[in-house]
This record gives C-alpha cells, structure tokens and sequence, in this order.
C-alpha cells in the first residue's frame, strides 16, 4: 500500500467519523457537540488549503547511472527515459532509485557511470527528477563538493527558478507521518517474524543432522541464526502465497465465529445463571413468568427450544470446521515458513562447507541418497518440454526415451504419480506399469481400474469401502430422508391445516405456523448435516465409476425365479421356473470401447471442473524392460488403440531402440513406434548444475567439488550419480577421519578399476585364447596391475595395452579407454584441483543468477564471474564420454586425447591401430 492509498484510506474514516457525527447531531441542542461537527467539517478544508499554498522545499544531490533505456534515435530531439541511480547527499546515506524522467534531451542521453545533478522532494523522496540543464556534471579536480552544483548553476534555469533548495535534509514534515508508521509497521511485523523464525530455526537445529554440520563448520549458534535471517524481507515475500491464504481464511472464519460468539453467549449466559446460580428458584420462577406472559403452549415452547438447540449445534460444528481450516491454513503457512527457514540452513551450512580451499568430507552418514520424497526430485529441463507438449501442443501420446538409469521412472512419476497434483493442478493424473510378461487384456483391465480409481478418489469417494462404512451410509442417507419427508409434510400443514388438525386432536401438537415452519426449518439443516450430499459436479461421474470398476472386478450372476402353489384339502400343485443370468468376461475389443468411452467421459467432467487446460494424464511405465524389441512391439500395437481420446495424453517410457526407429521413419517404412506416438522425447545426461542440484536435495554438508566428481565418473546418468556417492561415503567411512578429494577419488577408481578388470576377465575366460588375448588375460589375472594412480594408468595404456597389428584391438582399445578416463580423472584431481573448484564455484555462480529473477532494465552485460571460461564445457564432456567407452573406444580415446590437451594433462602417446576386418596385409599399411 502506498502513500496515496493511506491518505485516501484515511482521509475516507474521517470523512466517515465526520459524516456521522453530522447525522447523530441532527436535532440535538447541544452547542459543544454543533461546534464538533462544524470544526470536523472545517479541518479538511483548512489543511487542503495549507497544503497548496506550501511551498516545496528540495535537497541538492547527485546520482551516478547504474543502468538506462537504450538510446533513441539521433533525429529524436526528446524522449522518455527510465533510470537506476545510486543517489548521494550530504544530509543523508547513498540509496538506490529508480527514476522515470518523461522529456530527456537526446544530446544529453545519459551513458553508464555518468554523474547527473537530482532534487529530492522533502515531501516526497521518490519524485526526485534530474536536472537536465546542469547535467552531465564531472568530477571535481580540486575536491569540491559535487553537492555544491546548485551554488554554481545559473539560478535563471527554469528548472530551478521558484524552487527552496536547502543544503540539508530538515525536519520530516506532517505529510511524512504515514510513511513513519508504516515503517515502523513493517519493522514490526518484520520483527514478530524475525523472533519466529528463531524459533523455528531453535527447533531445526536441534535434528541431529544439524547437529552434525554445526559441528563439522564450527559455526556458533548465534552466527547460524545471523546468516539465516539477515533478510526478513526476502522471507516474507517468499510466504506471500500462503500468507495470503490464511489471512483470507482467517477472514472469512471471523465473519463467522463472531456472528455465532454473539448468538451462542447470551444464551448460554442465561442457561448457567438459571441452572447453577445461588438464586436458581427465583429465576427459574421468573423464567415461568415469562413463558406464561409469552402464551406460548408447551408443544410450542418445547419446539422452539429444540429448535434453537439444533441450530445451536450445527452452529458450532460449522464454527468448528471453521477454527479447523483456520488452523490448517496457518499450518501451512508455519510449514512454508519452516521449509524456508530450512532452505537458509541448508545454504548456510553449504555456504560455510565451501568456503575453505580444498574441503575435505567429513560427513559421515548419508541416508538422503535412499529417499524418494517430493522434496529430493530433480525439476529437470524435460518435464517442461513434456508440459508444453501435452498441455499447450496438443501431443496426445509422448514417448518418452533415454538409456538405462537417466530417469525415466523419476519423471513419469513426477508428471503422473501421486503427488503430481501439487505440480500439475489441471491434470488429472494415472501412473500404471508394464509386466514383462504381458498380457494385453490384463493390462487394459487394471489401467481401466485404475482410471476408475483415481476419478473416485479425486471425487472424494473410497474406492473400497467397508460393510459397517456402507452401513453408516445408508442409516445416515435414510434419516436424512425421513426428515426431509416430515420437513416437507410440515411445510404442506401451513396450507392444508386439516390432516393436522385432525392429529393434532389426539396427539399434542405445536399449534403456532412460526413453530411449524422453525421445526421444518431446523429438520432440513439437521438432514443436511447428517448426510453431506455430494457435489453436483460429481453426481454424474461418481456412480458411473463405482459401477465400472465393480465390472472390471467381477463376474456377476443374477438368478430370477418364479413359483406358485395351489392347496386345497392337502392337495398342493405348484410350478417354479428359474432363470440364471451370467456375465460373460469381456472380449479385448469390448474392453478398448468400454474403456476409451469412459476415458472420454473422464477428460470432459474434468475439463468442466478446470476449464480449457484440465487434461488427463496417463504415465505408462517399464514398457522399456520387456528385453524383446518383437514383444515390446506387439504390446504398443495391442494397446495404441486406447491412444486417441481426445484430451487424454499417454506418457509411456521406451526403449532407445524405439527412439532410433522413430528418429529413421524418413528412410524406411513406418512401424509401430512411428505410428502410435505423435511426439518423442529423448532423455539426456545430467549436466553438471543438474548432478549437483540432485545431489544437493539429498545431502547437506558436503562439498561440491566432490559432487563434481560424482558427476564426471558417473557420466551424468542420475541412478550413476546416486550409485557412485553412495559408494563414495562407504569408503569415507572406512577412514579414521575427514577424507579429501584425491584421497576418495582414488579409492573410488581403484574399486571401479578392479569390477572393470574382472568383467574384461570374465569375457575371455570362455573365448579360445590368442597369444595376445592371454597376455591381456595374465595382465588382468594380476592384482597389482595396474597401479592405482593417475600416472599408473597411463603408463598401463602406453606400455602395456599398445598392439601391433597382430594384436587384438576391440579388446586392448576397450581396456585402454576405460583406464585412460580414470587416469584423467585421477590427474586432473590432483594436478589441476583449480579447474574442479572453478567447476564449483561456476555452479553456485549460475544458482545464484537462476534464483533471482532478471531486472528488465538491466541492458548492461552481466560481468564474468569464475568458470566462465573454456573450462566449463569441459565437465559435461568428460561427464558424455563415459557413455562412449562401452560403444565406440577408439573414438573416446581421441576424445580423451583432446580433453587432456585442453586441460594442461601429459600427452599419452599411442600408435595408431586400423579398424578391425581389415586384411593382415592391409592392416600392416595401416599400422605402418
């Protein structure tokens, strides 16, 4: 709320307070109360006109350009401009504005750094303008003032005739009393925040992980609590959402609970003196007075007392329900608040890990790596483009593809698992997987199910319920029956009286129609209550999937009989027919129609409930591990007929084998996978800032640059990722104490180097042996070959793993690409620890552009900050390399070769080895 607004918020209450005051004192002889309202009235006018006839008074000060609209065109004599200034003066400290000047001179455009004469309003600090007659100014040789401007400027300028230019800041005139108070408000709030998030913080830091970092840092308490909440301000616009919520809620429960405080009281005020009071039989005397006075008859009395109670009790359940959502609101305020407070922990201590140069690990348990919450899923740059398609391009089935272990699994669940509707609001979300084994019709069978599932649960309706649920239902729905049929039957006695009348002969009956009508009244609130009905939205949907799932369940049988019987004196003839109606199992077709008519139905009640973007998301997983292409082939084909409902998108994870007959469709015939799926989208490696966000959300207090090295020995892959800093904290704990880079980066390849060895060795044991395949095979039957460092490795490939033309060289390129990757990786962590922390520092570099948003008036190129350089690709191209050792070696060896150049590493030196199927003869050439 700004300045304007308070003055009109206020100036609206006392124009309010005034205007009653009038209406009040219409009539009355008082003299002082007249003399009130005339002076109420008077005021305003009196301090308008004070207000127009004071004269401004201005502040000299000089503003340096921190950024500017781009320049206009030369021909353009003025034009707007909008500037970021850095404002200093003498009487007060440097601040950063923003100014909108509406007739800037083109000759005079301001340029980066330039320094422009401003008047600040004493009145009004943000209408600060430029003087653009005295502007640009320069820097005093001789040490002036540059506040002095005004002293030298030629006081005929129409920009400064008729202006109060004073040197220094005075006293803060009455007109600034609202920005006083709402300063000192907002310290307020500010403050009341700042004690609970302490609080907060007190609670979190007591979690023995937190203890743990506190520890491992060395940070005090009080540093954690100062780094945490520095800005306030930055938190509390963080829970604006939520905090709008539940002032929202509050609201609303307030309009509420007061009206029912104000009803509930009196009444049961009245209650306790009559029942517990010392004088109970004087009041209870003057109660019977007043009932008698009132000539109310007993029945009438005691309906209108039972009346009252049963609006007194729905009353307070809906007042309860009300305090319940109030308090659930601010639950979710105080956990938004809380996963804040969190975050900055978090950060905190990752901020304190990092600082010092080459941090070693010193965390000892990692039981993060095994979690699968909502909050330790990585927002990768895919599931946006699987948004677009689905929502925004009309994509109705998306193939989702990608090699073992990139995370494919991971983002079908966050787009369609369970928790997808806090992410996907407008969709309507089913994961389903594949059995290996399939069976077409069994698999349509339980996705339907599902389907029927999901609606029921989004409706609000268990799928499965009870016999004492189903019993309490149906007691619950026959009551509330009941009283509306004597509801209605009451409502009908106001205007036929004869039936009631004639009963109310015998039977002691209300005789007053206001007591007729509460009691009909207080029936149909009661029923109301007693069995909630269901929203008419879901009236249609709800029954129609309770009876589809119970068809997908069960066979059913339904048995008819008819019987009849004759007697007379003994004599019995009778006839009985039975007939047994049995529900055949459904064919494969009829399951596909059944099943997209329904399918159909779902996506238009959806659409009806979230309007144009509602969409119903399918997630079909595993499809990739049926190992047969043949078979995953036939599965697509008998289930792409359910593909095709319109607003009903399919999801389905395939293999990279579907990917590449998709990506060839242009040179070859069409085939199932080209035809089932309008579009396909490929999963790729993680990134380094994607390996590290994911590690981030599953470990606090461990430093990047070994996430870095997760990173590059697991090639991206996330299931690598986890796998490899998994083992990286199995080996840290088998030492004594912190572990640093190059000590855990050894152990790690000599472990990898081993498992390489042994599948190499477990290849060639079954093969007919050469002599230069058993001089691999006694090489890796050795267990001190090679030697587990940087230099060991590369000395292993030059030496020993260099054939001739007689070698074998599918084998020896394979083993001599692996071990030149770890060599790599060894030496570049031990020669070149620079490029891993620049690695680092570049990752934190980008979160921190990526977590504040971008200024639009900032045209200015943002400056360099460290890893921008060559270097930085570097990562994610020794990270892709590891997905090349296994498919083309001579091809990651050349790359290798390249990297190591441009990172400074000893050149390795290997004879160039032809292709395999060549002839000895040609082979030699080539070799040679």
């Amino acid at each position: 709320m700004g300045r304007r607004d308070v003055r009109i918020l206020t100036a609206a209450v006392f124009v309010s307070i005034v205007f009653f005051l009038a209406c009040a004192g219409l009539g009355a002889s008082s003299v002082p109360y007249g003399a009130i309202v005339v002076t109420g009235l008077l005021l305003p006018v009196a301090v308008a006109v004070v207000l127009s006839t004071r004269r401004q008074t201005y502040v000299p000060a000089v503003g340096r350009v921190l950024r500017r609209s781009p320049k206009v065109a030369p021909e353009t004599p003025y034009a707007h401009c909008s500037l970021t200034l850095v404002v200093e003066g003498e009487s007060f400290a440097p601040a950063r504005a923003r100014v909108w000047e509406p007739r800037v001179p083109a000759e005079k455009w301001p340029a980066v750094g330039t320094l422009v004469p401003v008047l600040v309003p004493v009145r009004d600090p943000a209408g600060m303008s430029v003087v653009w007659s005295e502007a640009p100014l320069t820097e005093p040789s001789d040490g002036g003032r540059l506040g002095d401007w005004y002293r030298r400027a030629d006081k005929s300028q129409p920009s400064l005739r008729g202006r109060r230019i004073v040197e220094s800041w005075p006293w803060a005139p009455p007109a600034d009393f609202f920005e006083t108070a709402l300063h000192w408000l907002s310290a307020a709030v500010l403050g009341v925040q700042r004690r609970y998030c302490e609080w907060i913080a007190w609670d979190l830091l007591k979690a023995p992980e937190m203890l743990s970092l506190r520890t491992m840092t060395g940070m005090s308490v009080a540093r954690v609590l100062r780094v945490t909440l520095a800005e306030q301000e930055t938190i509390f616009d963080g829970t604006a959402d939520v905090r709008g919520y539940a002032a929202d809620v509050l609201g609303r429960a307030l309009r509420v609970i007061v009206p029912a405080v104000l009803l509930l009281v009196p009444q049961l005020v009245v209650a306790w003196r009559i029942v517990t009071s010392a004088g109970g039989a004087a009041h209870r005397l003057h109660w019977a007075g007043a009932v008698a006075a009132s000539g109310l008859s007993e029945p009438d009395l005691f309906t209108i007392l039972a009346c009252l109670t049963v609006f007194d009790i729905v009353l307070v359940g809906v007042t309860w329900k009300t305090v319940r959502a109030v308090v659930s609101a601010f639950a979710d305020w105080h956990g938004e608040l809380r996963d804040i407070v969190r975050a900055r922990l978090q950060s905190a201590f990752r901020d304190a890990v990092n600082a010092p140069e080459s941090a070693p690990l010193q965390l000892r348990t990692a039981p993060g790596l095994a979690g699968t919450a909502a909050d330790q899923l990585l927002e990768r740059g895919e599931t946006a483009r699987l948004r677009a398609l689905a929502f925004d391009l009309g994509a109705g089935a998306i193939a989702v593809s990608g090699a073992r272990g990139v995370g494919k699994t991971t983002l079908l669940y966050v787009l369609t698992g369970e928790g997808a509707a806090a992410t996907e609001p407008d969709a309507l979300t089913v994961l389903v997987s594949a059995p290996v084994q399939y069976s077409a019709r069994d698999f349509l069978l339980h996705l339907y199910a599902q389907l029927c599932k999901v609606v029921l649960r989004r409706a609000g309706v268990e799928p499965r319920r009870s016999t004492a649920a189903r019993l309490r239902a149906w007691a619950r729905t026959t009551a509330a029956i009941l009283m509306y049929a004597v509801a209605a039957g009451l409502m009908v006695t106001l205007f036929v009286p004869e039936p009631y009348r004639w009963v109310g002969q015998r039977v002691p009956l209300p005789s007053r129609p206001a007591s007729l009508f509460l009691a009909a009244v207080a029936l149909v609130v009661l029923a109301t209550q007693i069995d909630q009905p269901r929203p008419a939205r879901h009236l249609g949907i709800v029954p129609e999937a309770e009876r589809r799932l119970q068809q997908t369940r069960f066979l059913q049988t339904l048995a008819v009989e008819r019987s009849g019987t004759l007697g007379r004196s003994g004599l019995t003839l009778g006839r009985r027919r039975s007939r047994q109606l049995a529900e055949q199992p459904l064919s494969l077709p009829e399951i596909v129609e059944a099943y997209r008519e329904f399918a159909r139905e779902v996506a238009e009640w959806w659409r009806r409930l979230y309007g144009e973007r509602g969409k119903v998301l399918i997630g079909v997983d595993e499809v990739d591990r049926i190992a047969d292409p043949a078979l995953a082939e036939n599965f697509l084909n008998e289930i792409k007929a359910i593909f095709g409902v319109p607003h009903c998108v399919y999801l389905v994870a395939v293999s990279e084998e579907a990917l590449a007959n998709f990506e060839r469709r242009v040179v070859r015939m069409r085939t199932v996978f080209d035809s089932a799926f309008d579009h396909v989208v490929r999963l790729k490696p993680l990134t380094l800032d994607e390996s590290v966000r994911l590690l981030r959300l599953r470990l606090i207090g461990v430093p990047d640059r070994f996430f870095v090295l997760c990173h590059c020995l697991a090639g991206g892959m996330p299931r690598e990722v986890l796998r490899t800093a998994r083992t990286m904290f199995d080996l840290h704990r088998d030492s004594a104490g912190s572990t640093t880079l190059d000590e855990i980066a050894g152990r790690l390849i000599a472990a990898e180097v081993q498992s390489v060895k042994r599948g190499f060795l477990s290849q060639i044991a079954g093969a007919p042996l050469t002599e230069p395949a058993q001089r691999i095979a006694d090489l890796l039957a050795d267990p001190d070959w090679p030697e587990p460092s940087g230099r060991g490795l590369r000395e292993a490939v030059e030496r020993d793993l260099c054939t001739g033309p007689d070698g074998d060289p599918g084998l020896t390129f394979a083993l001599a690409a692996a071990f030149l990757f770890y060599s790599t990786i060894l030496e570049l962590v031990a020669t070149r620890p620079d490029v891993i922390d620049s690695w680092a520092a570049q990752v934190r570099l980008t979160e921190s552009r990526n977590a504040a948003p971008p200024d639009p008036l900032d045209l200015e190129p943002a400056p360099s900050g460290p890893g921008d350089d060559s270097l930085t690709g570097l990562a994610n191209a020794l990270a892709t390399l590891h997905g090349t050792l296994p498919i083309n070696a001579p091809l990651a060896i050349r790359q290798l070769a390249d990297i190591r150049g441009q990172l400074g590493l000893p050149k390795v030196e290997l004879p160039s080895v032809p292709p395999p199927g060549l002839a000895p003869d040609e082979r030699e050439h080539a070799g040679a």
